[in-house]
């Protein structure tokens, strides 16, 4: 008859068992986006209260009239949702995290946060128009950010350059009031490409490289030519080092002259001529 173990032995190797069988999970923390340095090119960092520490883009880059999520690029349905496609080297970071706000002086400056998202404004859409707002830093302030709404025909939603379809600012209220809210995710995609918001080619062109050149046409080798026999009399020349050489066989002596007037100034200078008698 076999013994059964103990009762706390068996809960230690129950314990032991199942400790093998699952393997800790390690959590490797997220890392942070240093801002500061991938910004600083394009713009630069001031401090704005009650905000702290935020950028100011560098018009030079922009534009003078830049407003985010407008100026320099177009808005593109993708894997996050809508996202604002543009070629900045900024736009990473500017358009999917922190938010957008207005000073008076500054014009539209960027306020850093370390969380993701497509694209952070709130949307509306109606009677044929969609429109945004760039969310303004959950920062209180004794200035109520108020929201900066723009709007185009949802035709051109998708545009490259979505400055170039906005509404006069004389028809924004107006369509404000005919349009209504939306989810974070924006409009259905579905109903943007129903009236034709999807219709346009917004994917910025890839530069193709360059075609290669066609190969080279493979020359063929002559065959080697005879030996020439030396004729008495028969003058030669040739080049060295910017030098011509001419000699001549004639009357059993070889003669050889210097032309210099290819050769460096500094050289030829220190020489004339030279002439060479040898016996053969």
């Amino acid at each position: 008859m076999t013994e059964s173990l103990p009762r706390r032995p068996r809960l230690l190797l129950a314990l032991l068992l199942i400790s093998c069988a699952t393997p800790p999970v390690v959590v490797e923390p997220s890392k942070e986006i240093d801002f500061k340095s991938e910004l600083s090119r394009q713009g630069e960092w001031i401090i704005v209260a009650p905000y702290g520490r935020v950028w100011h883009p560098n018009a030079r880059f922009v534009g003078p009239d830049f407003i985010p999520y407008v100026t320099g690029g177009g808005w593109v349905h993708g894997p996050e949702g809508w996202v604002f496609a543009s070629e900045w080297k900024a736009a990473p970071f500017v358009f999917h995290y922190g938010r957008w706000f207005v000073a008076d002086d500054l014009g539209w400056l960027w306020w850093p946060d370390q969380t993701r998202g497509a694209a952070f404004v709130e949307w509306r859409a109606g009677d044929g128009y969609t429109g945004w707002s760039p969310i303004p830093p959950p920062v209180k302030s004794p200035r109520a950010q108020r929201p900066q709404w723009f709007f185009t025909k949802t035709k051109y939603l998708s545009a490259r350059d979505a400055m170039d379809f906005q509404l006069k600012a004389d028809e924004v209220a107006r369509v404000q009031g005919v349009t209504a809210p939306l989810p974070s995710t924006g409009p259905d995609v579905k109903e943007v490409a129903a009236l034709g918001g999807l219709d346009r080619d917004v994917q910025f062109p890839v530069v193709a490289p360059p075609p290669e050149p066609p190969p080279a046409p493979v020359k063929e080798e002559e065959p080697p030519s005879a030996p020439e026999e030396e004729v008495e009399g028969e003058e030669e020349a040739l080049t060295y080092f910017g030098c011509s050489v001419r000699w001549s066989r004639s009357s059993g002596y070889c003669c050889s002259v210097f032309s210099f007037s290819r050769m460096p100034s500094y050289f030829a200078s220190s020489i004339v001529g030279v002439r060479l008698r040898i016996h053969r």
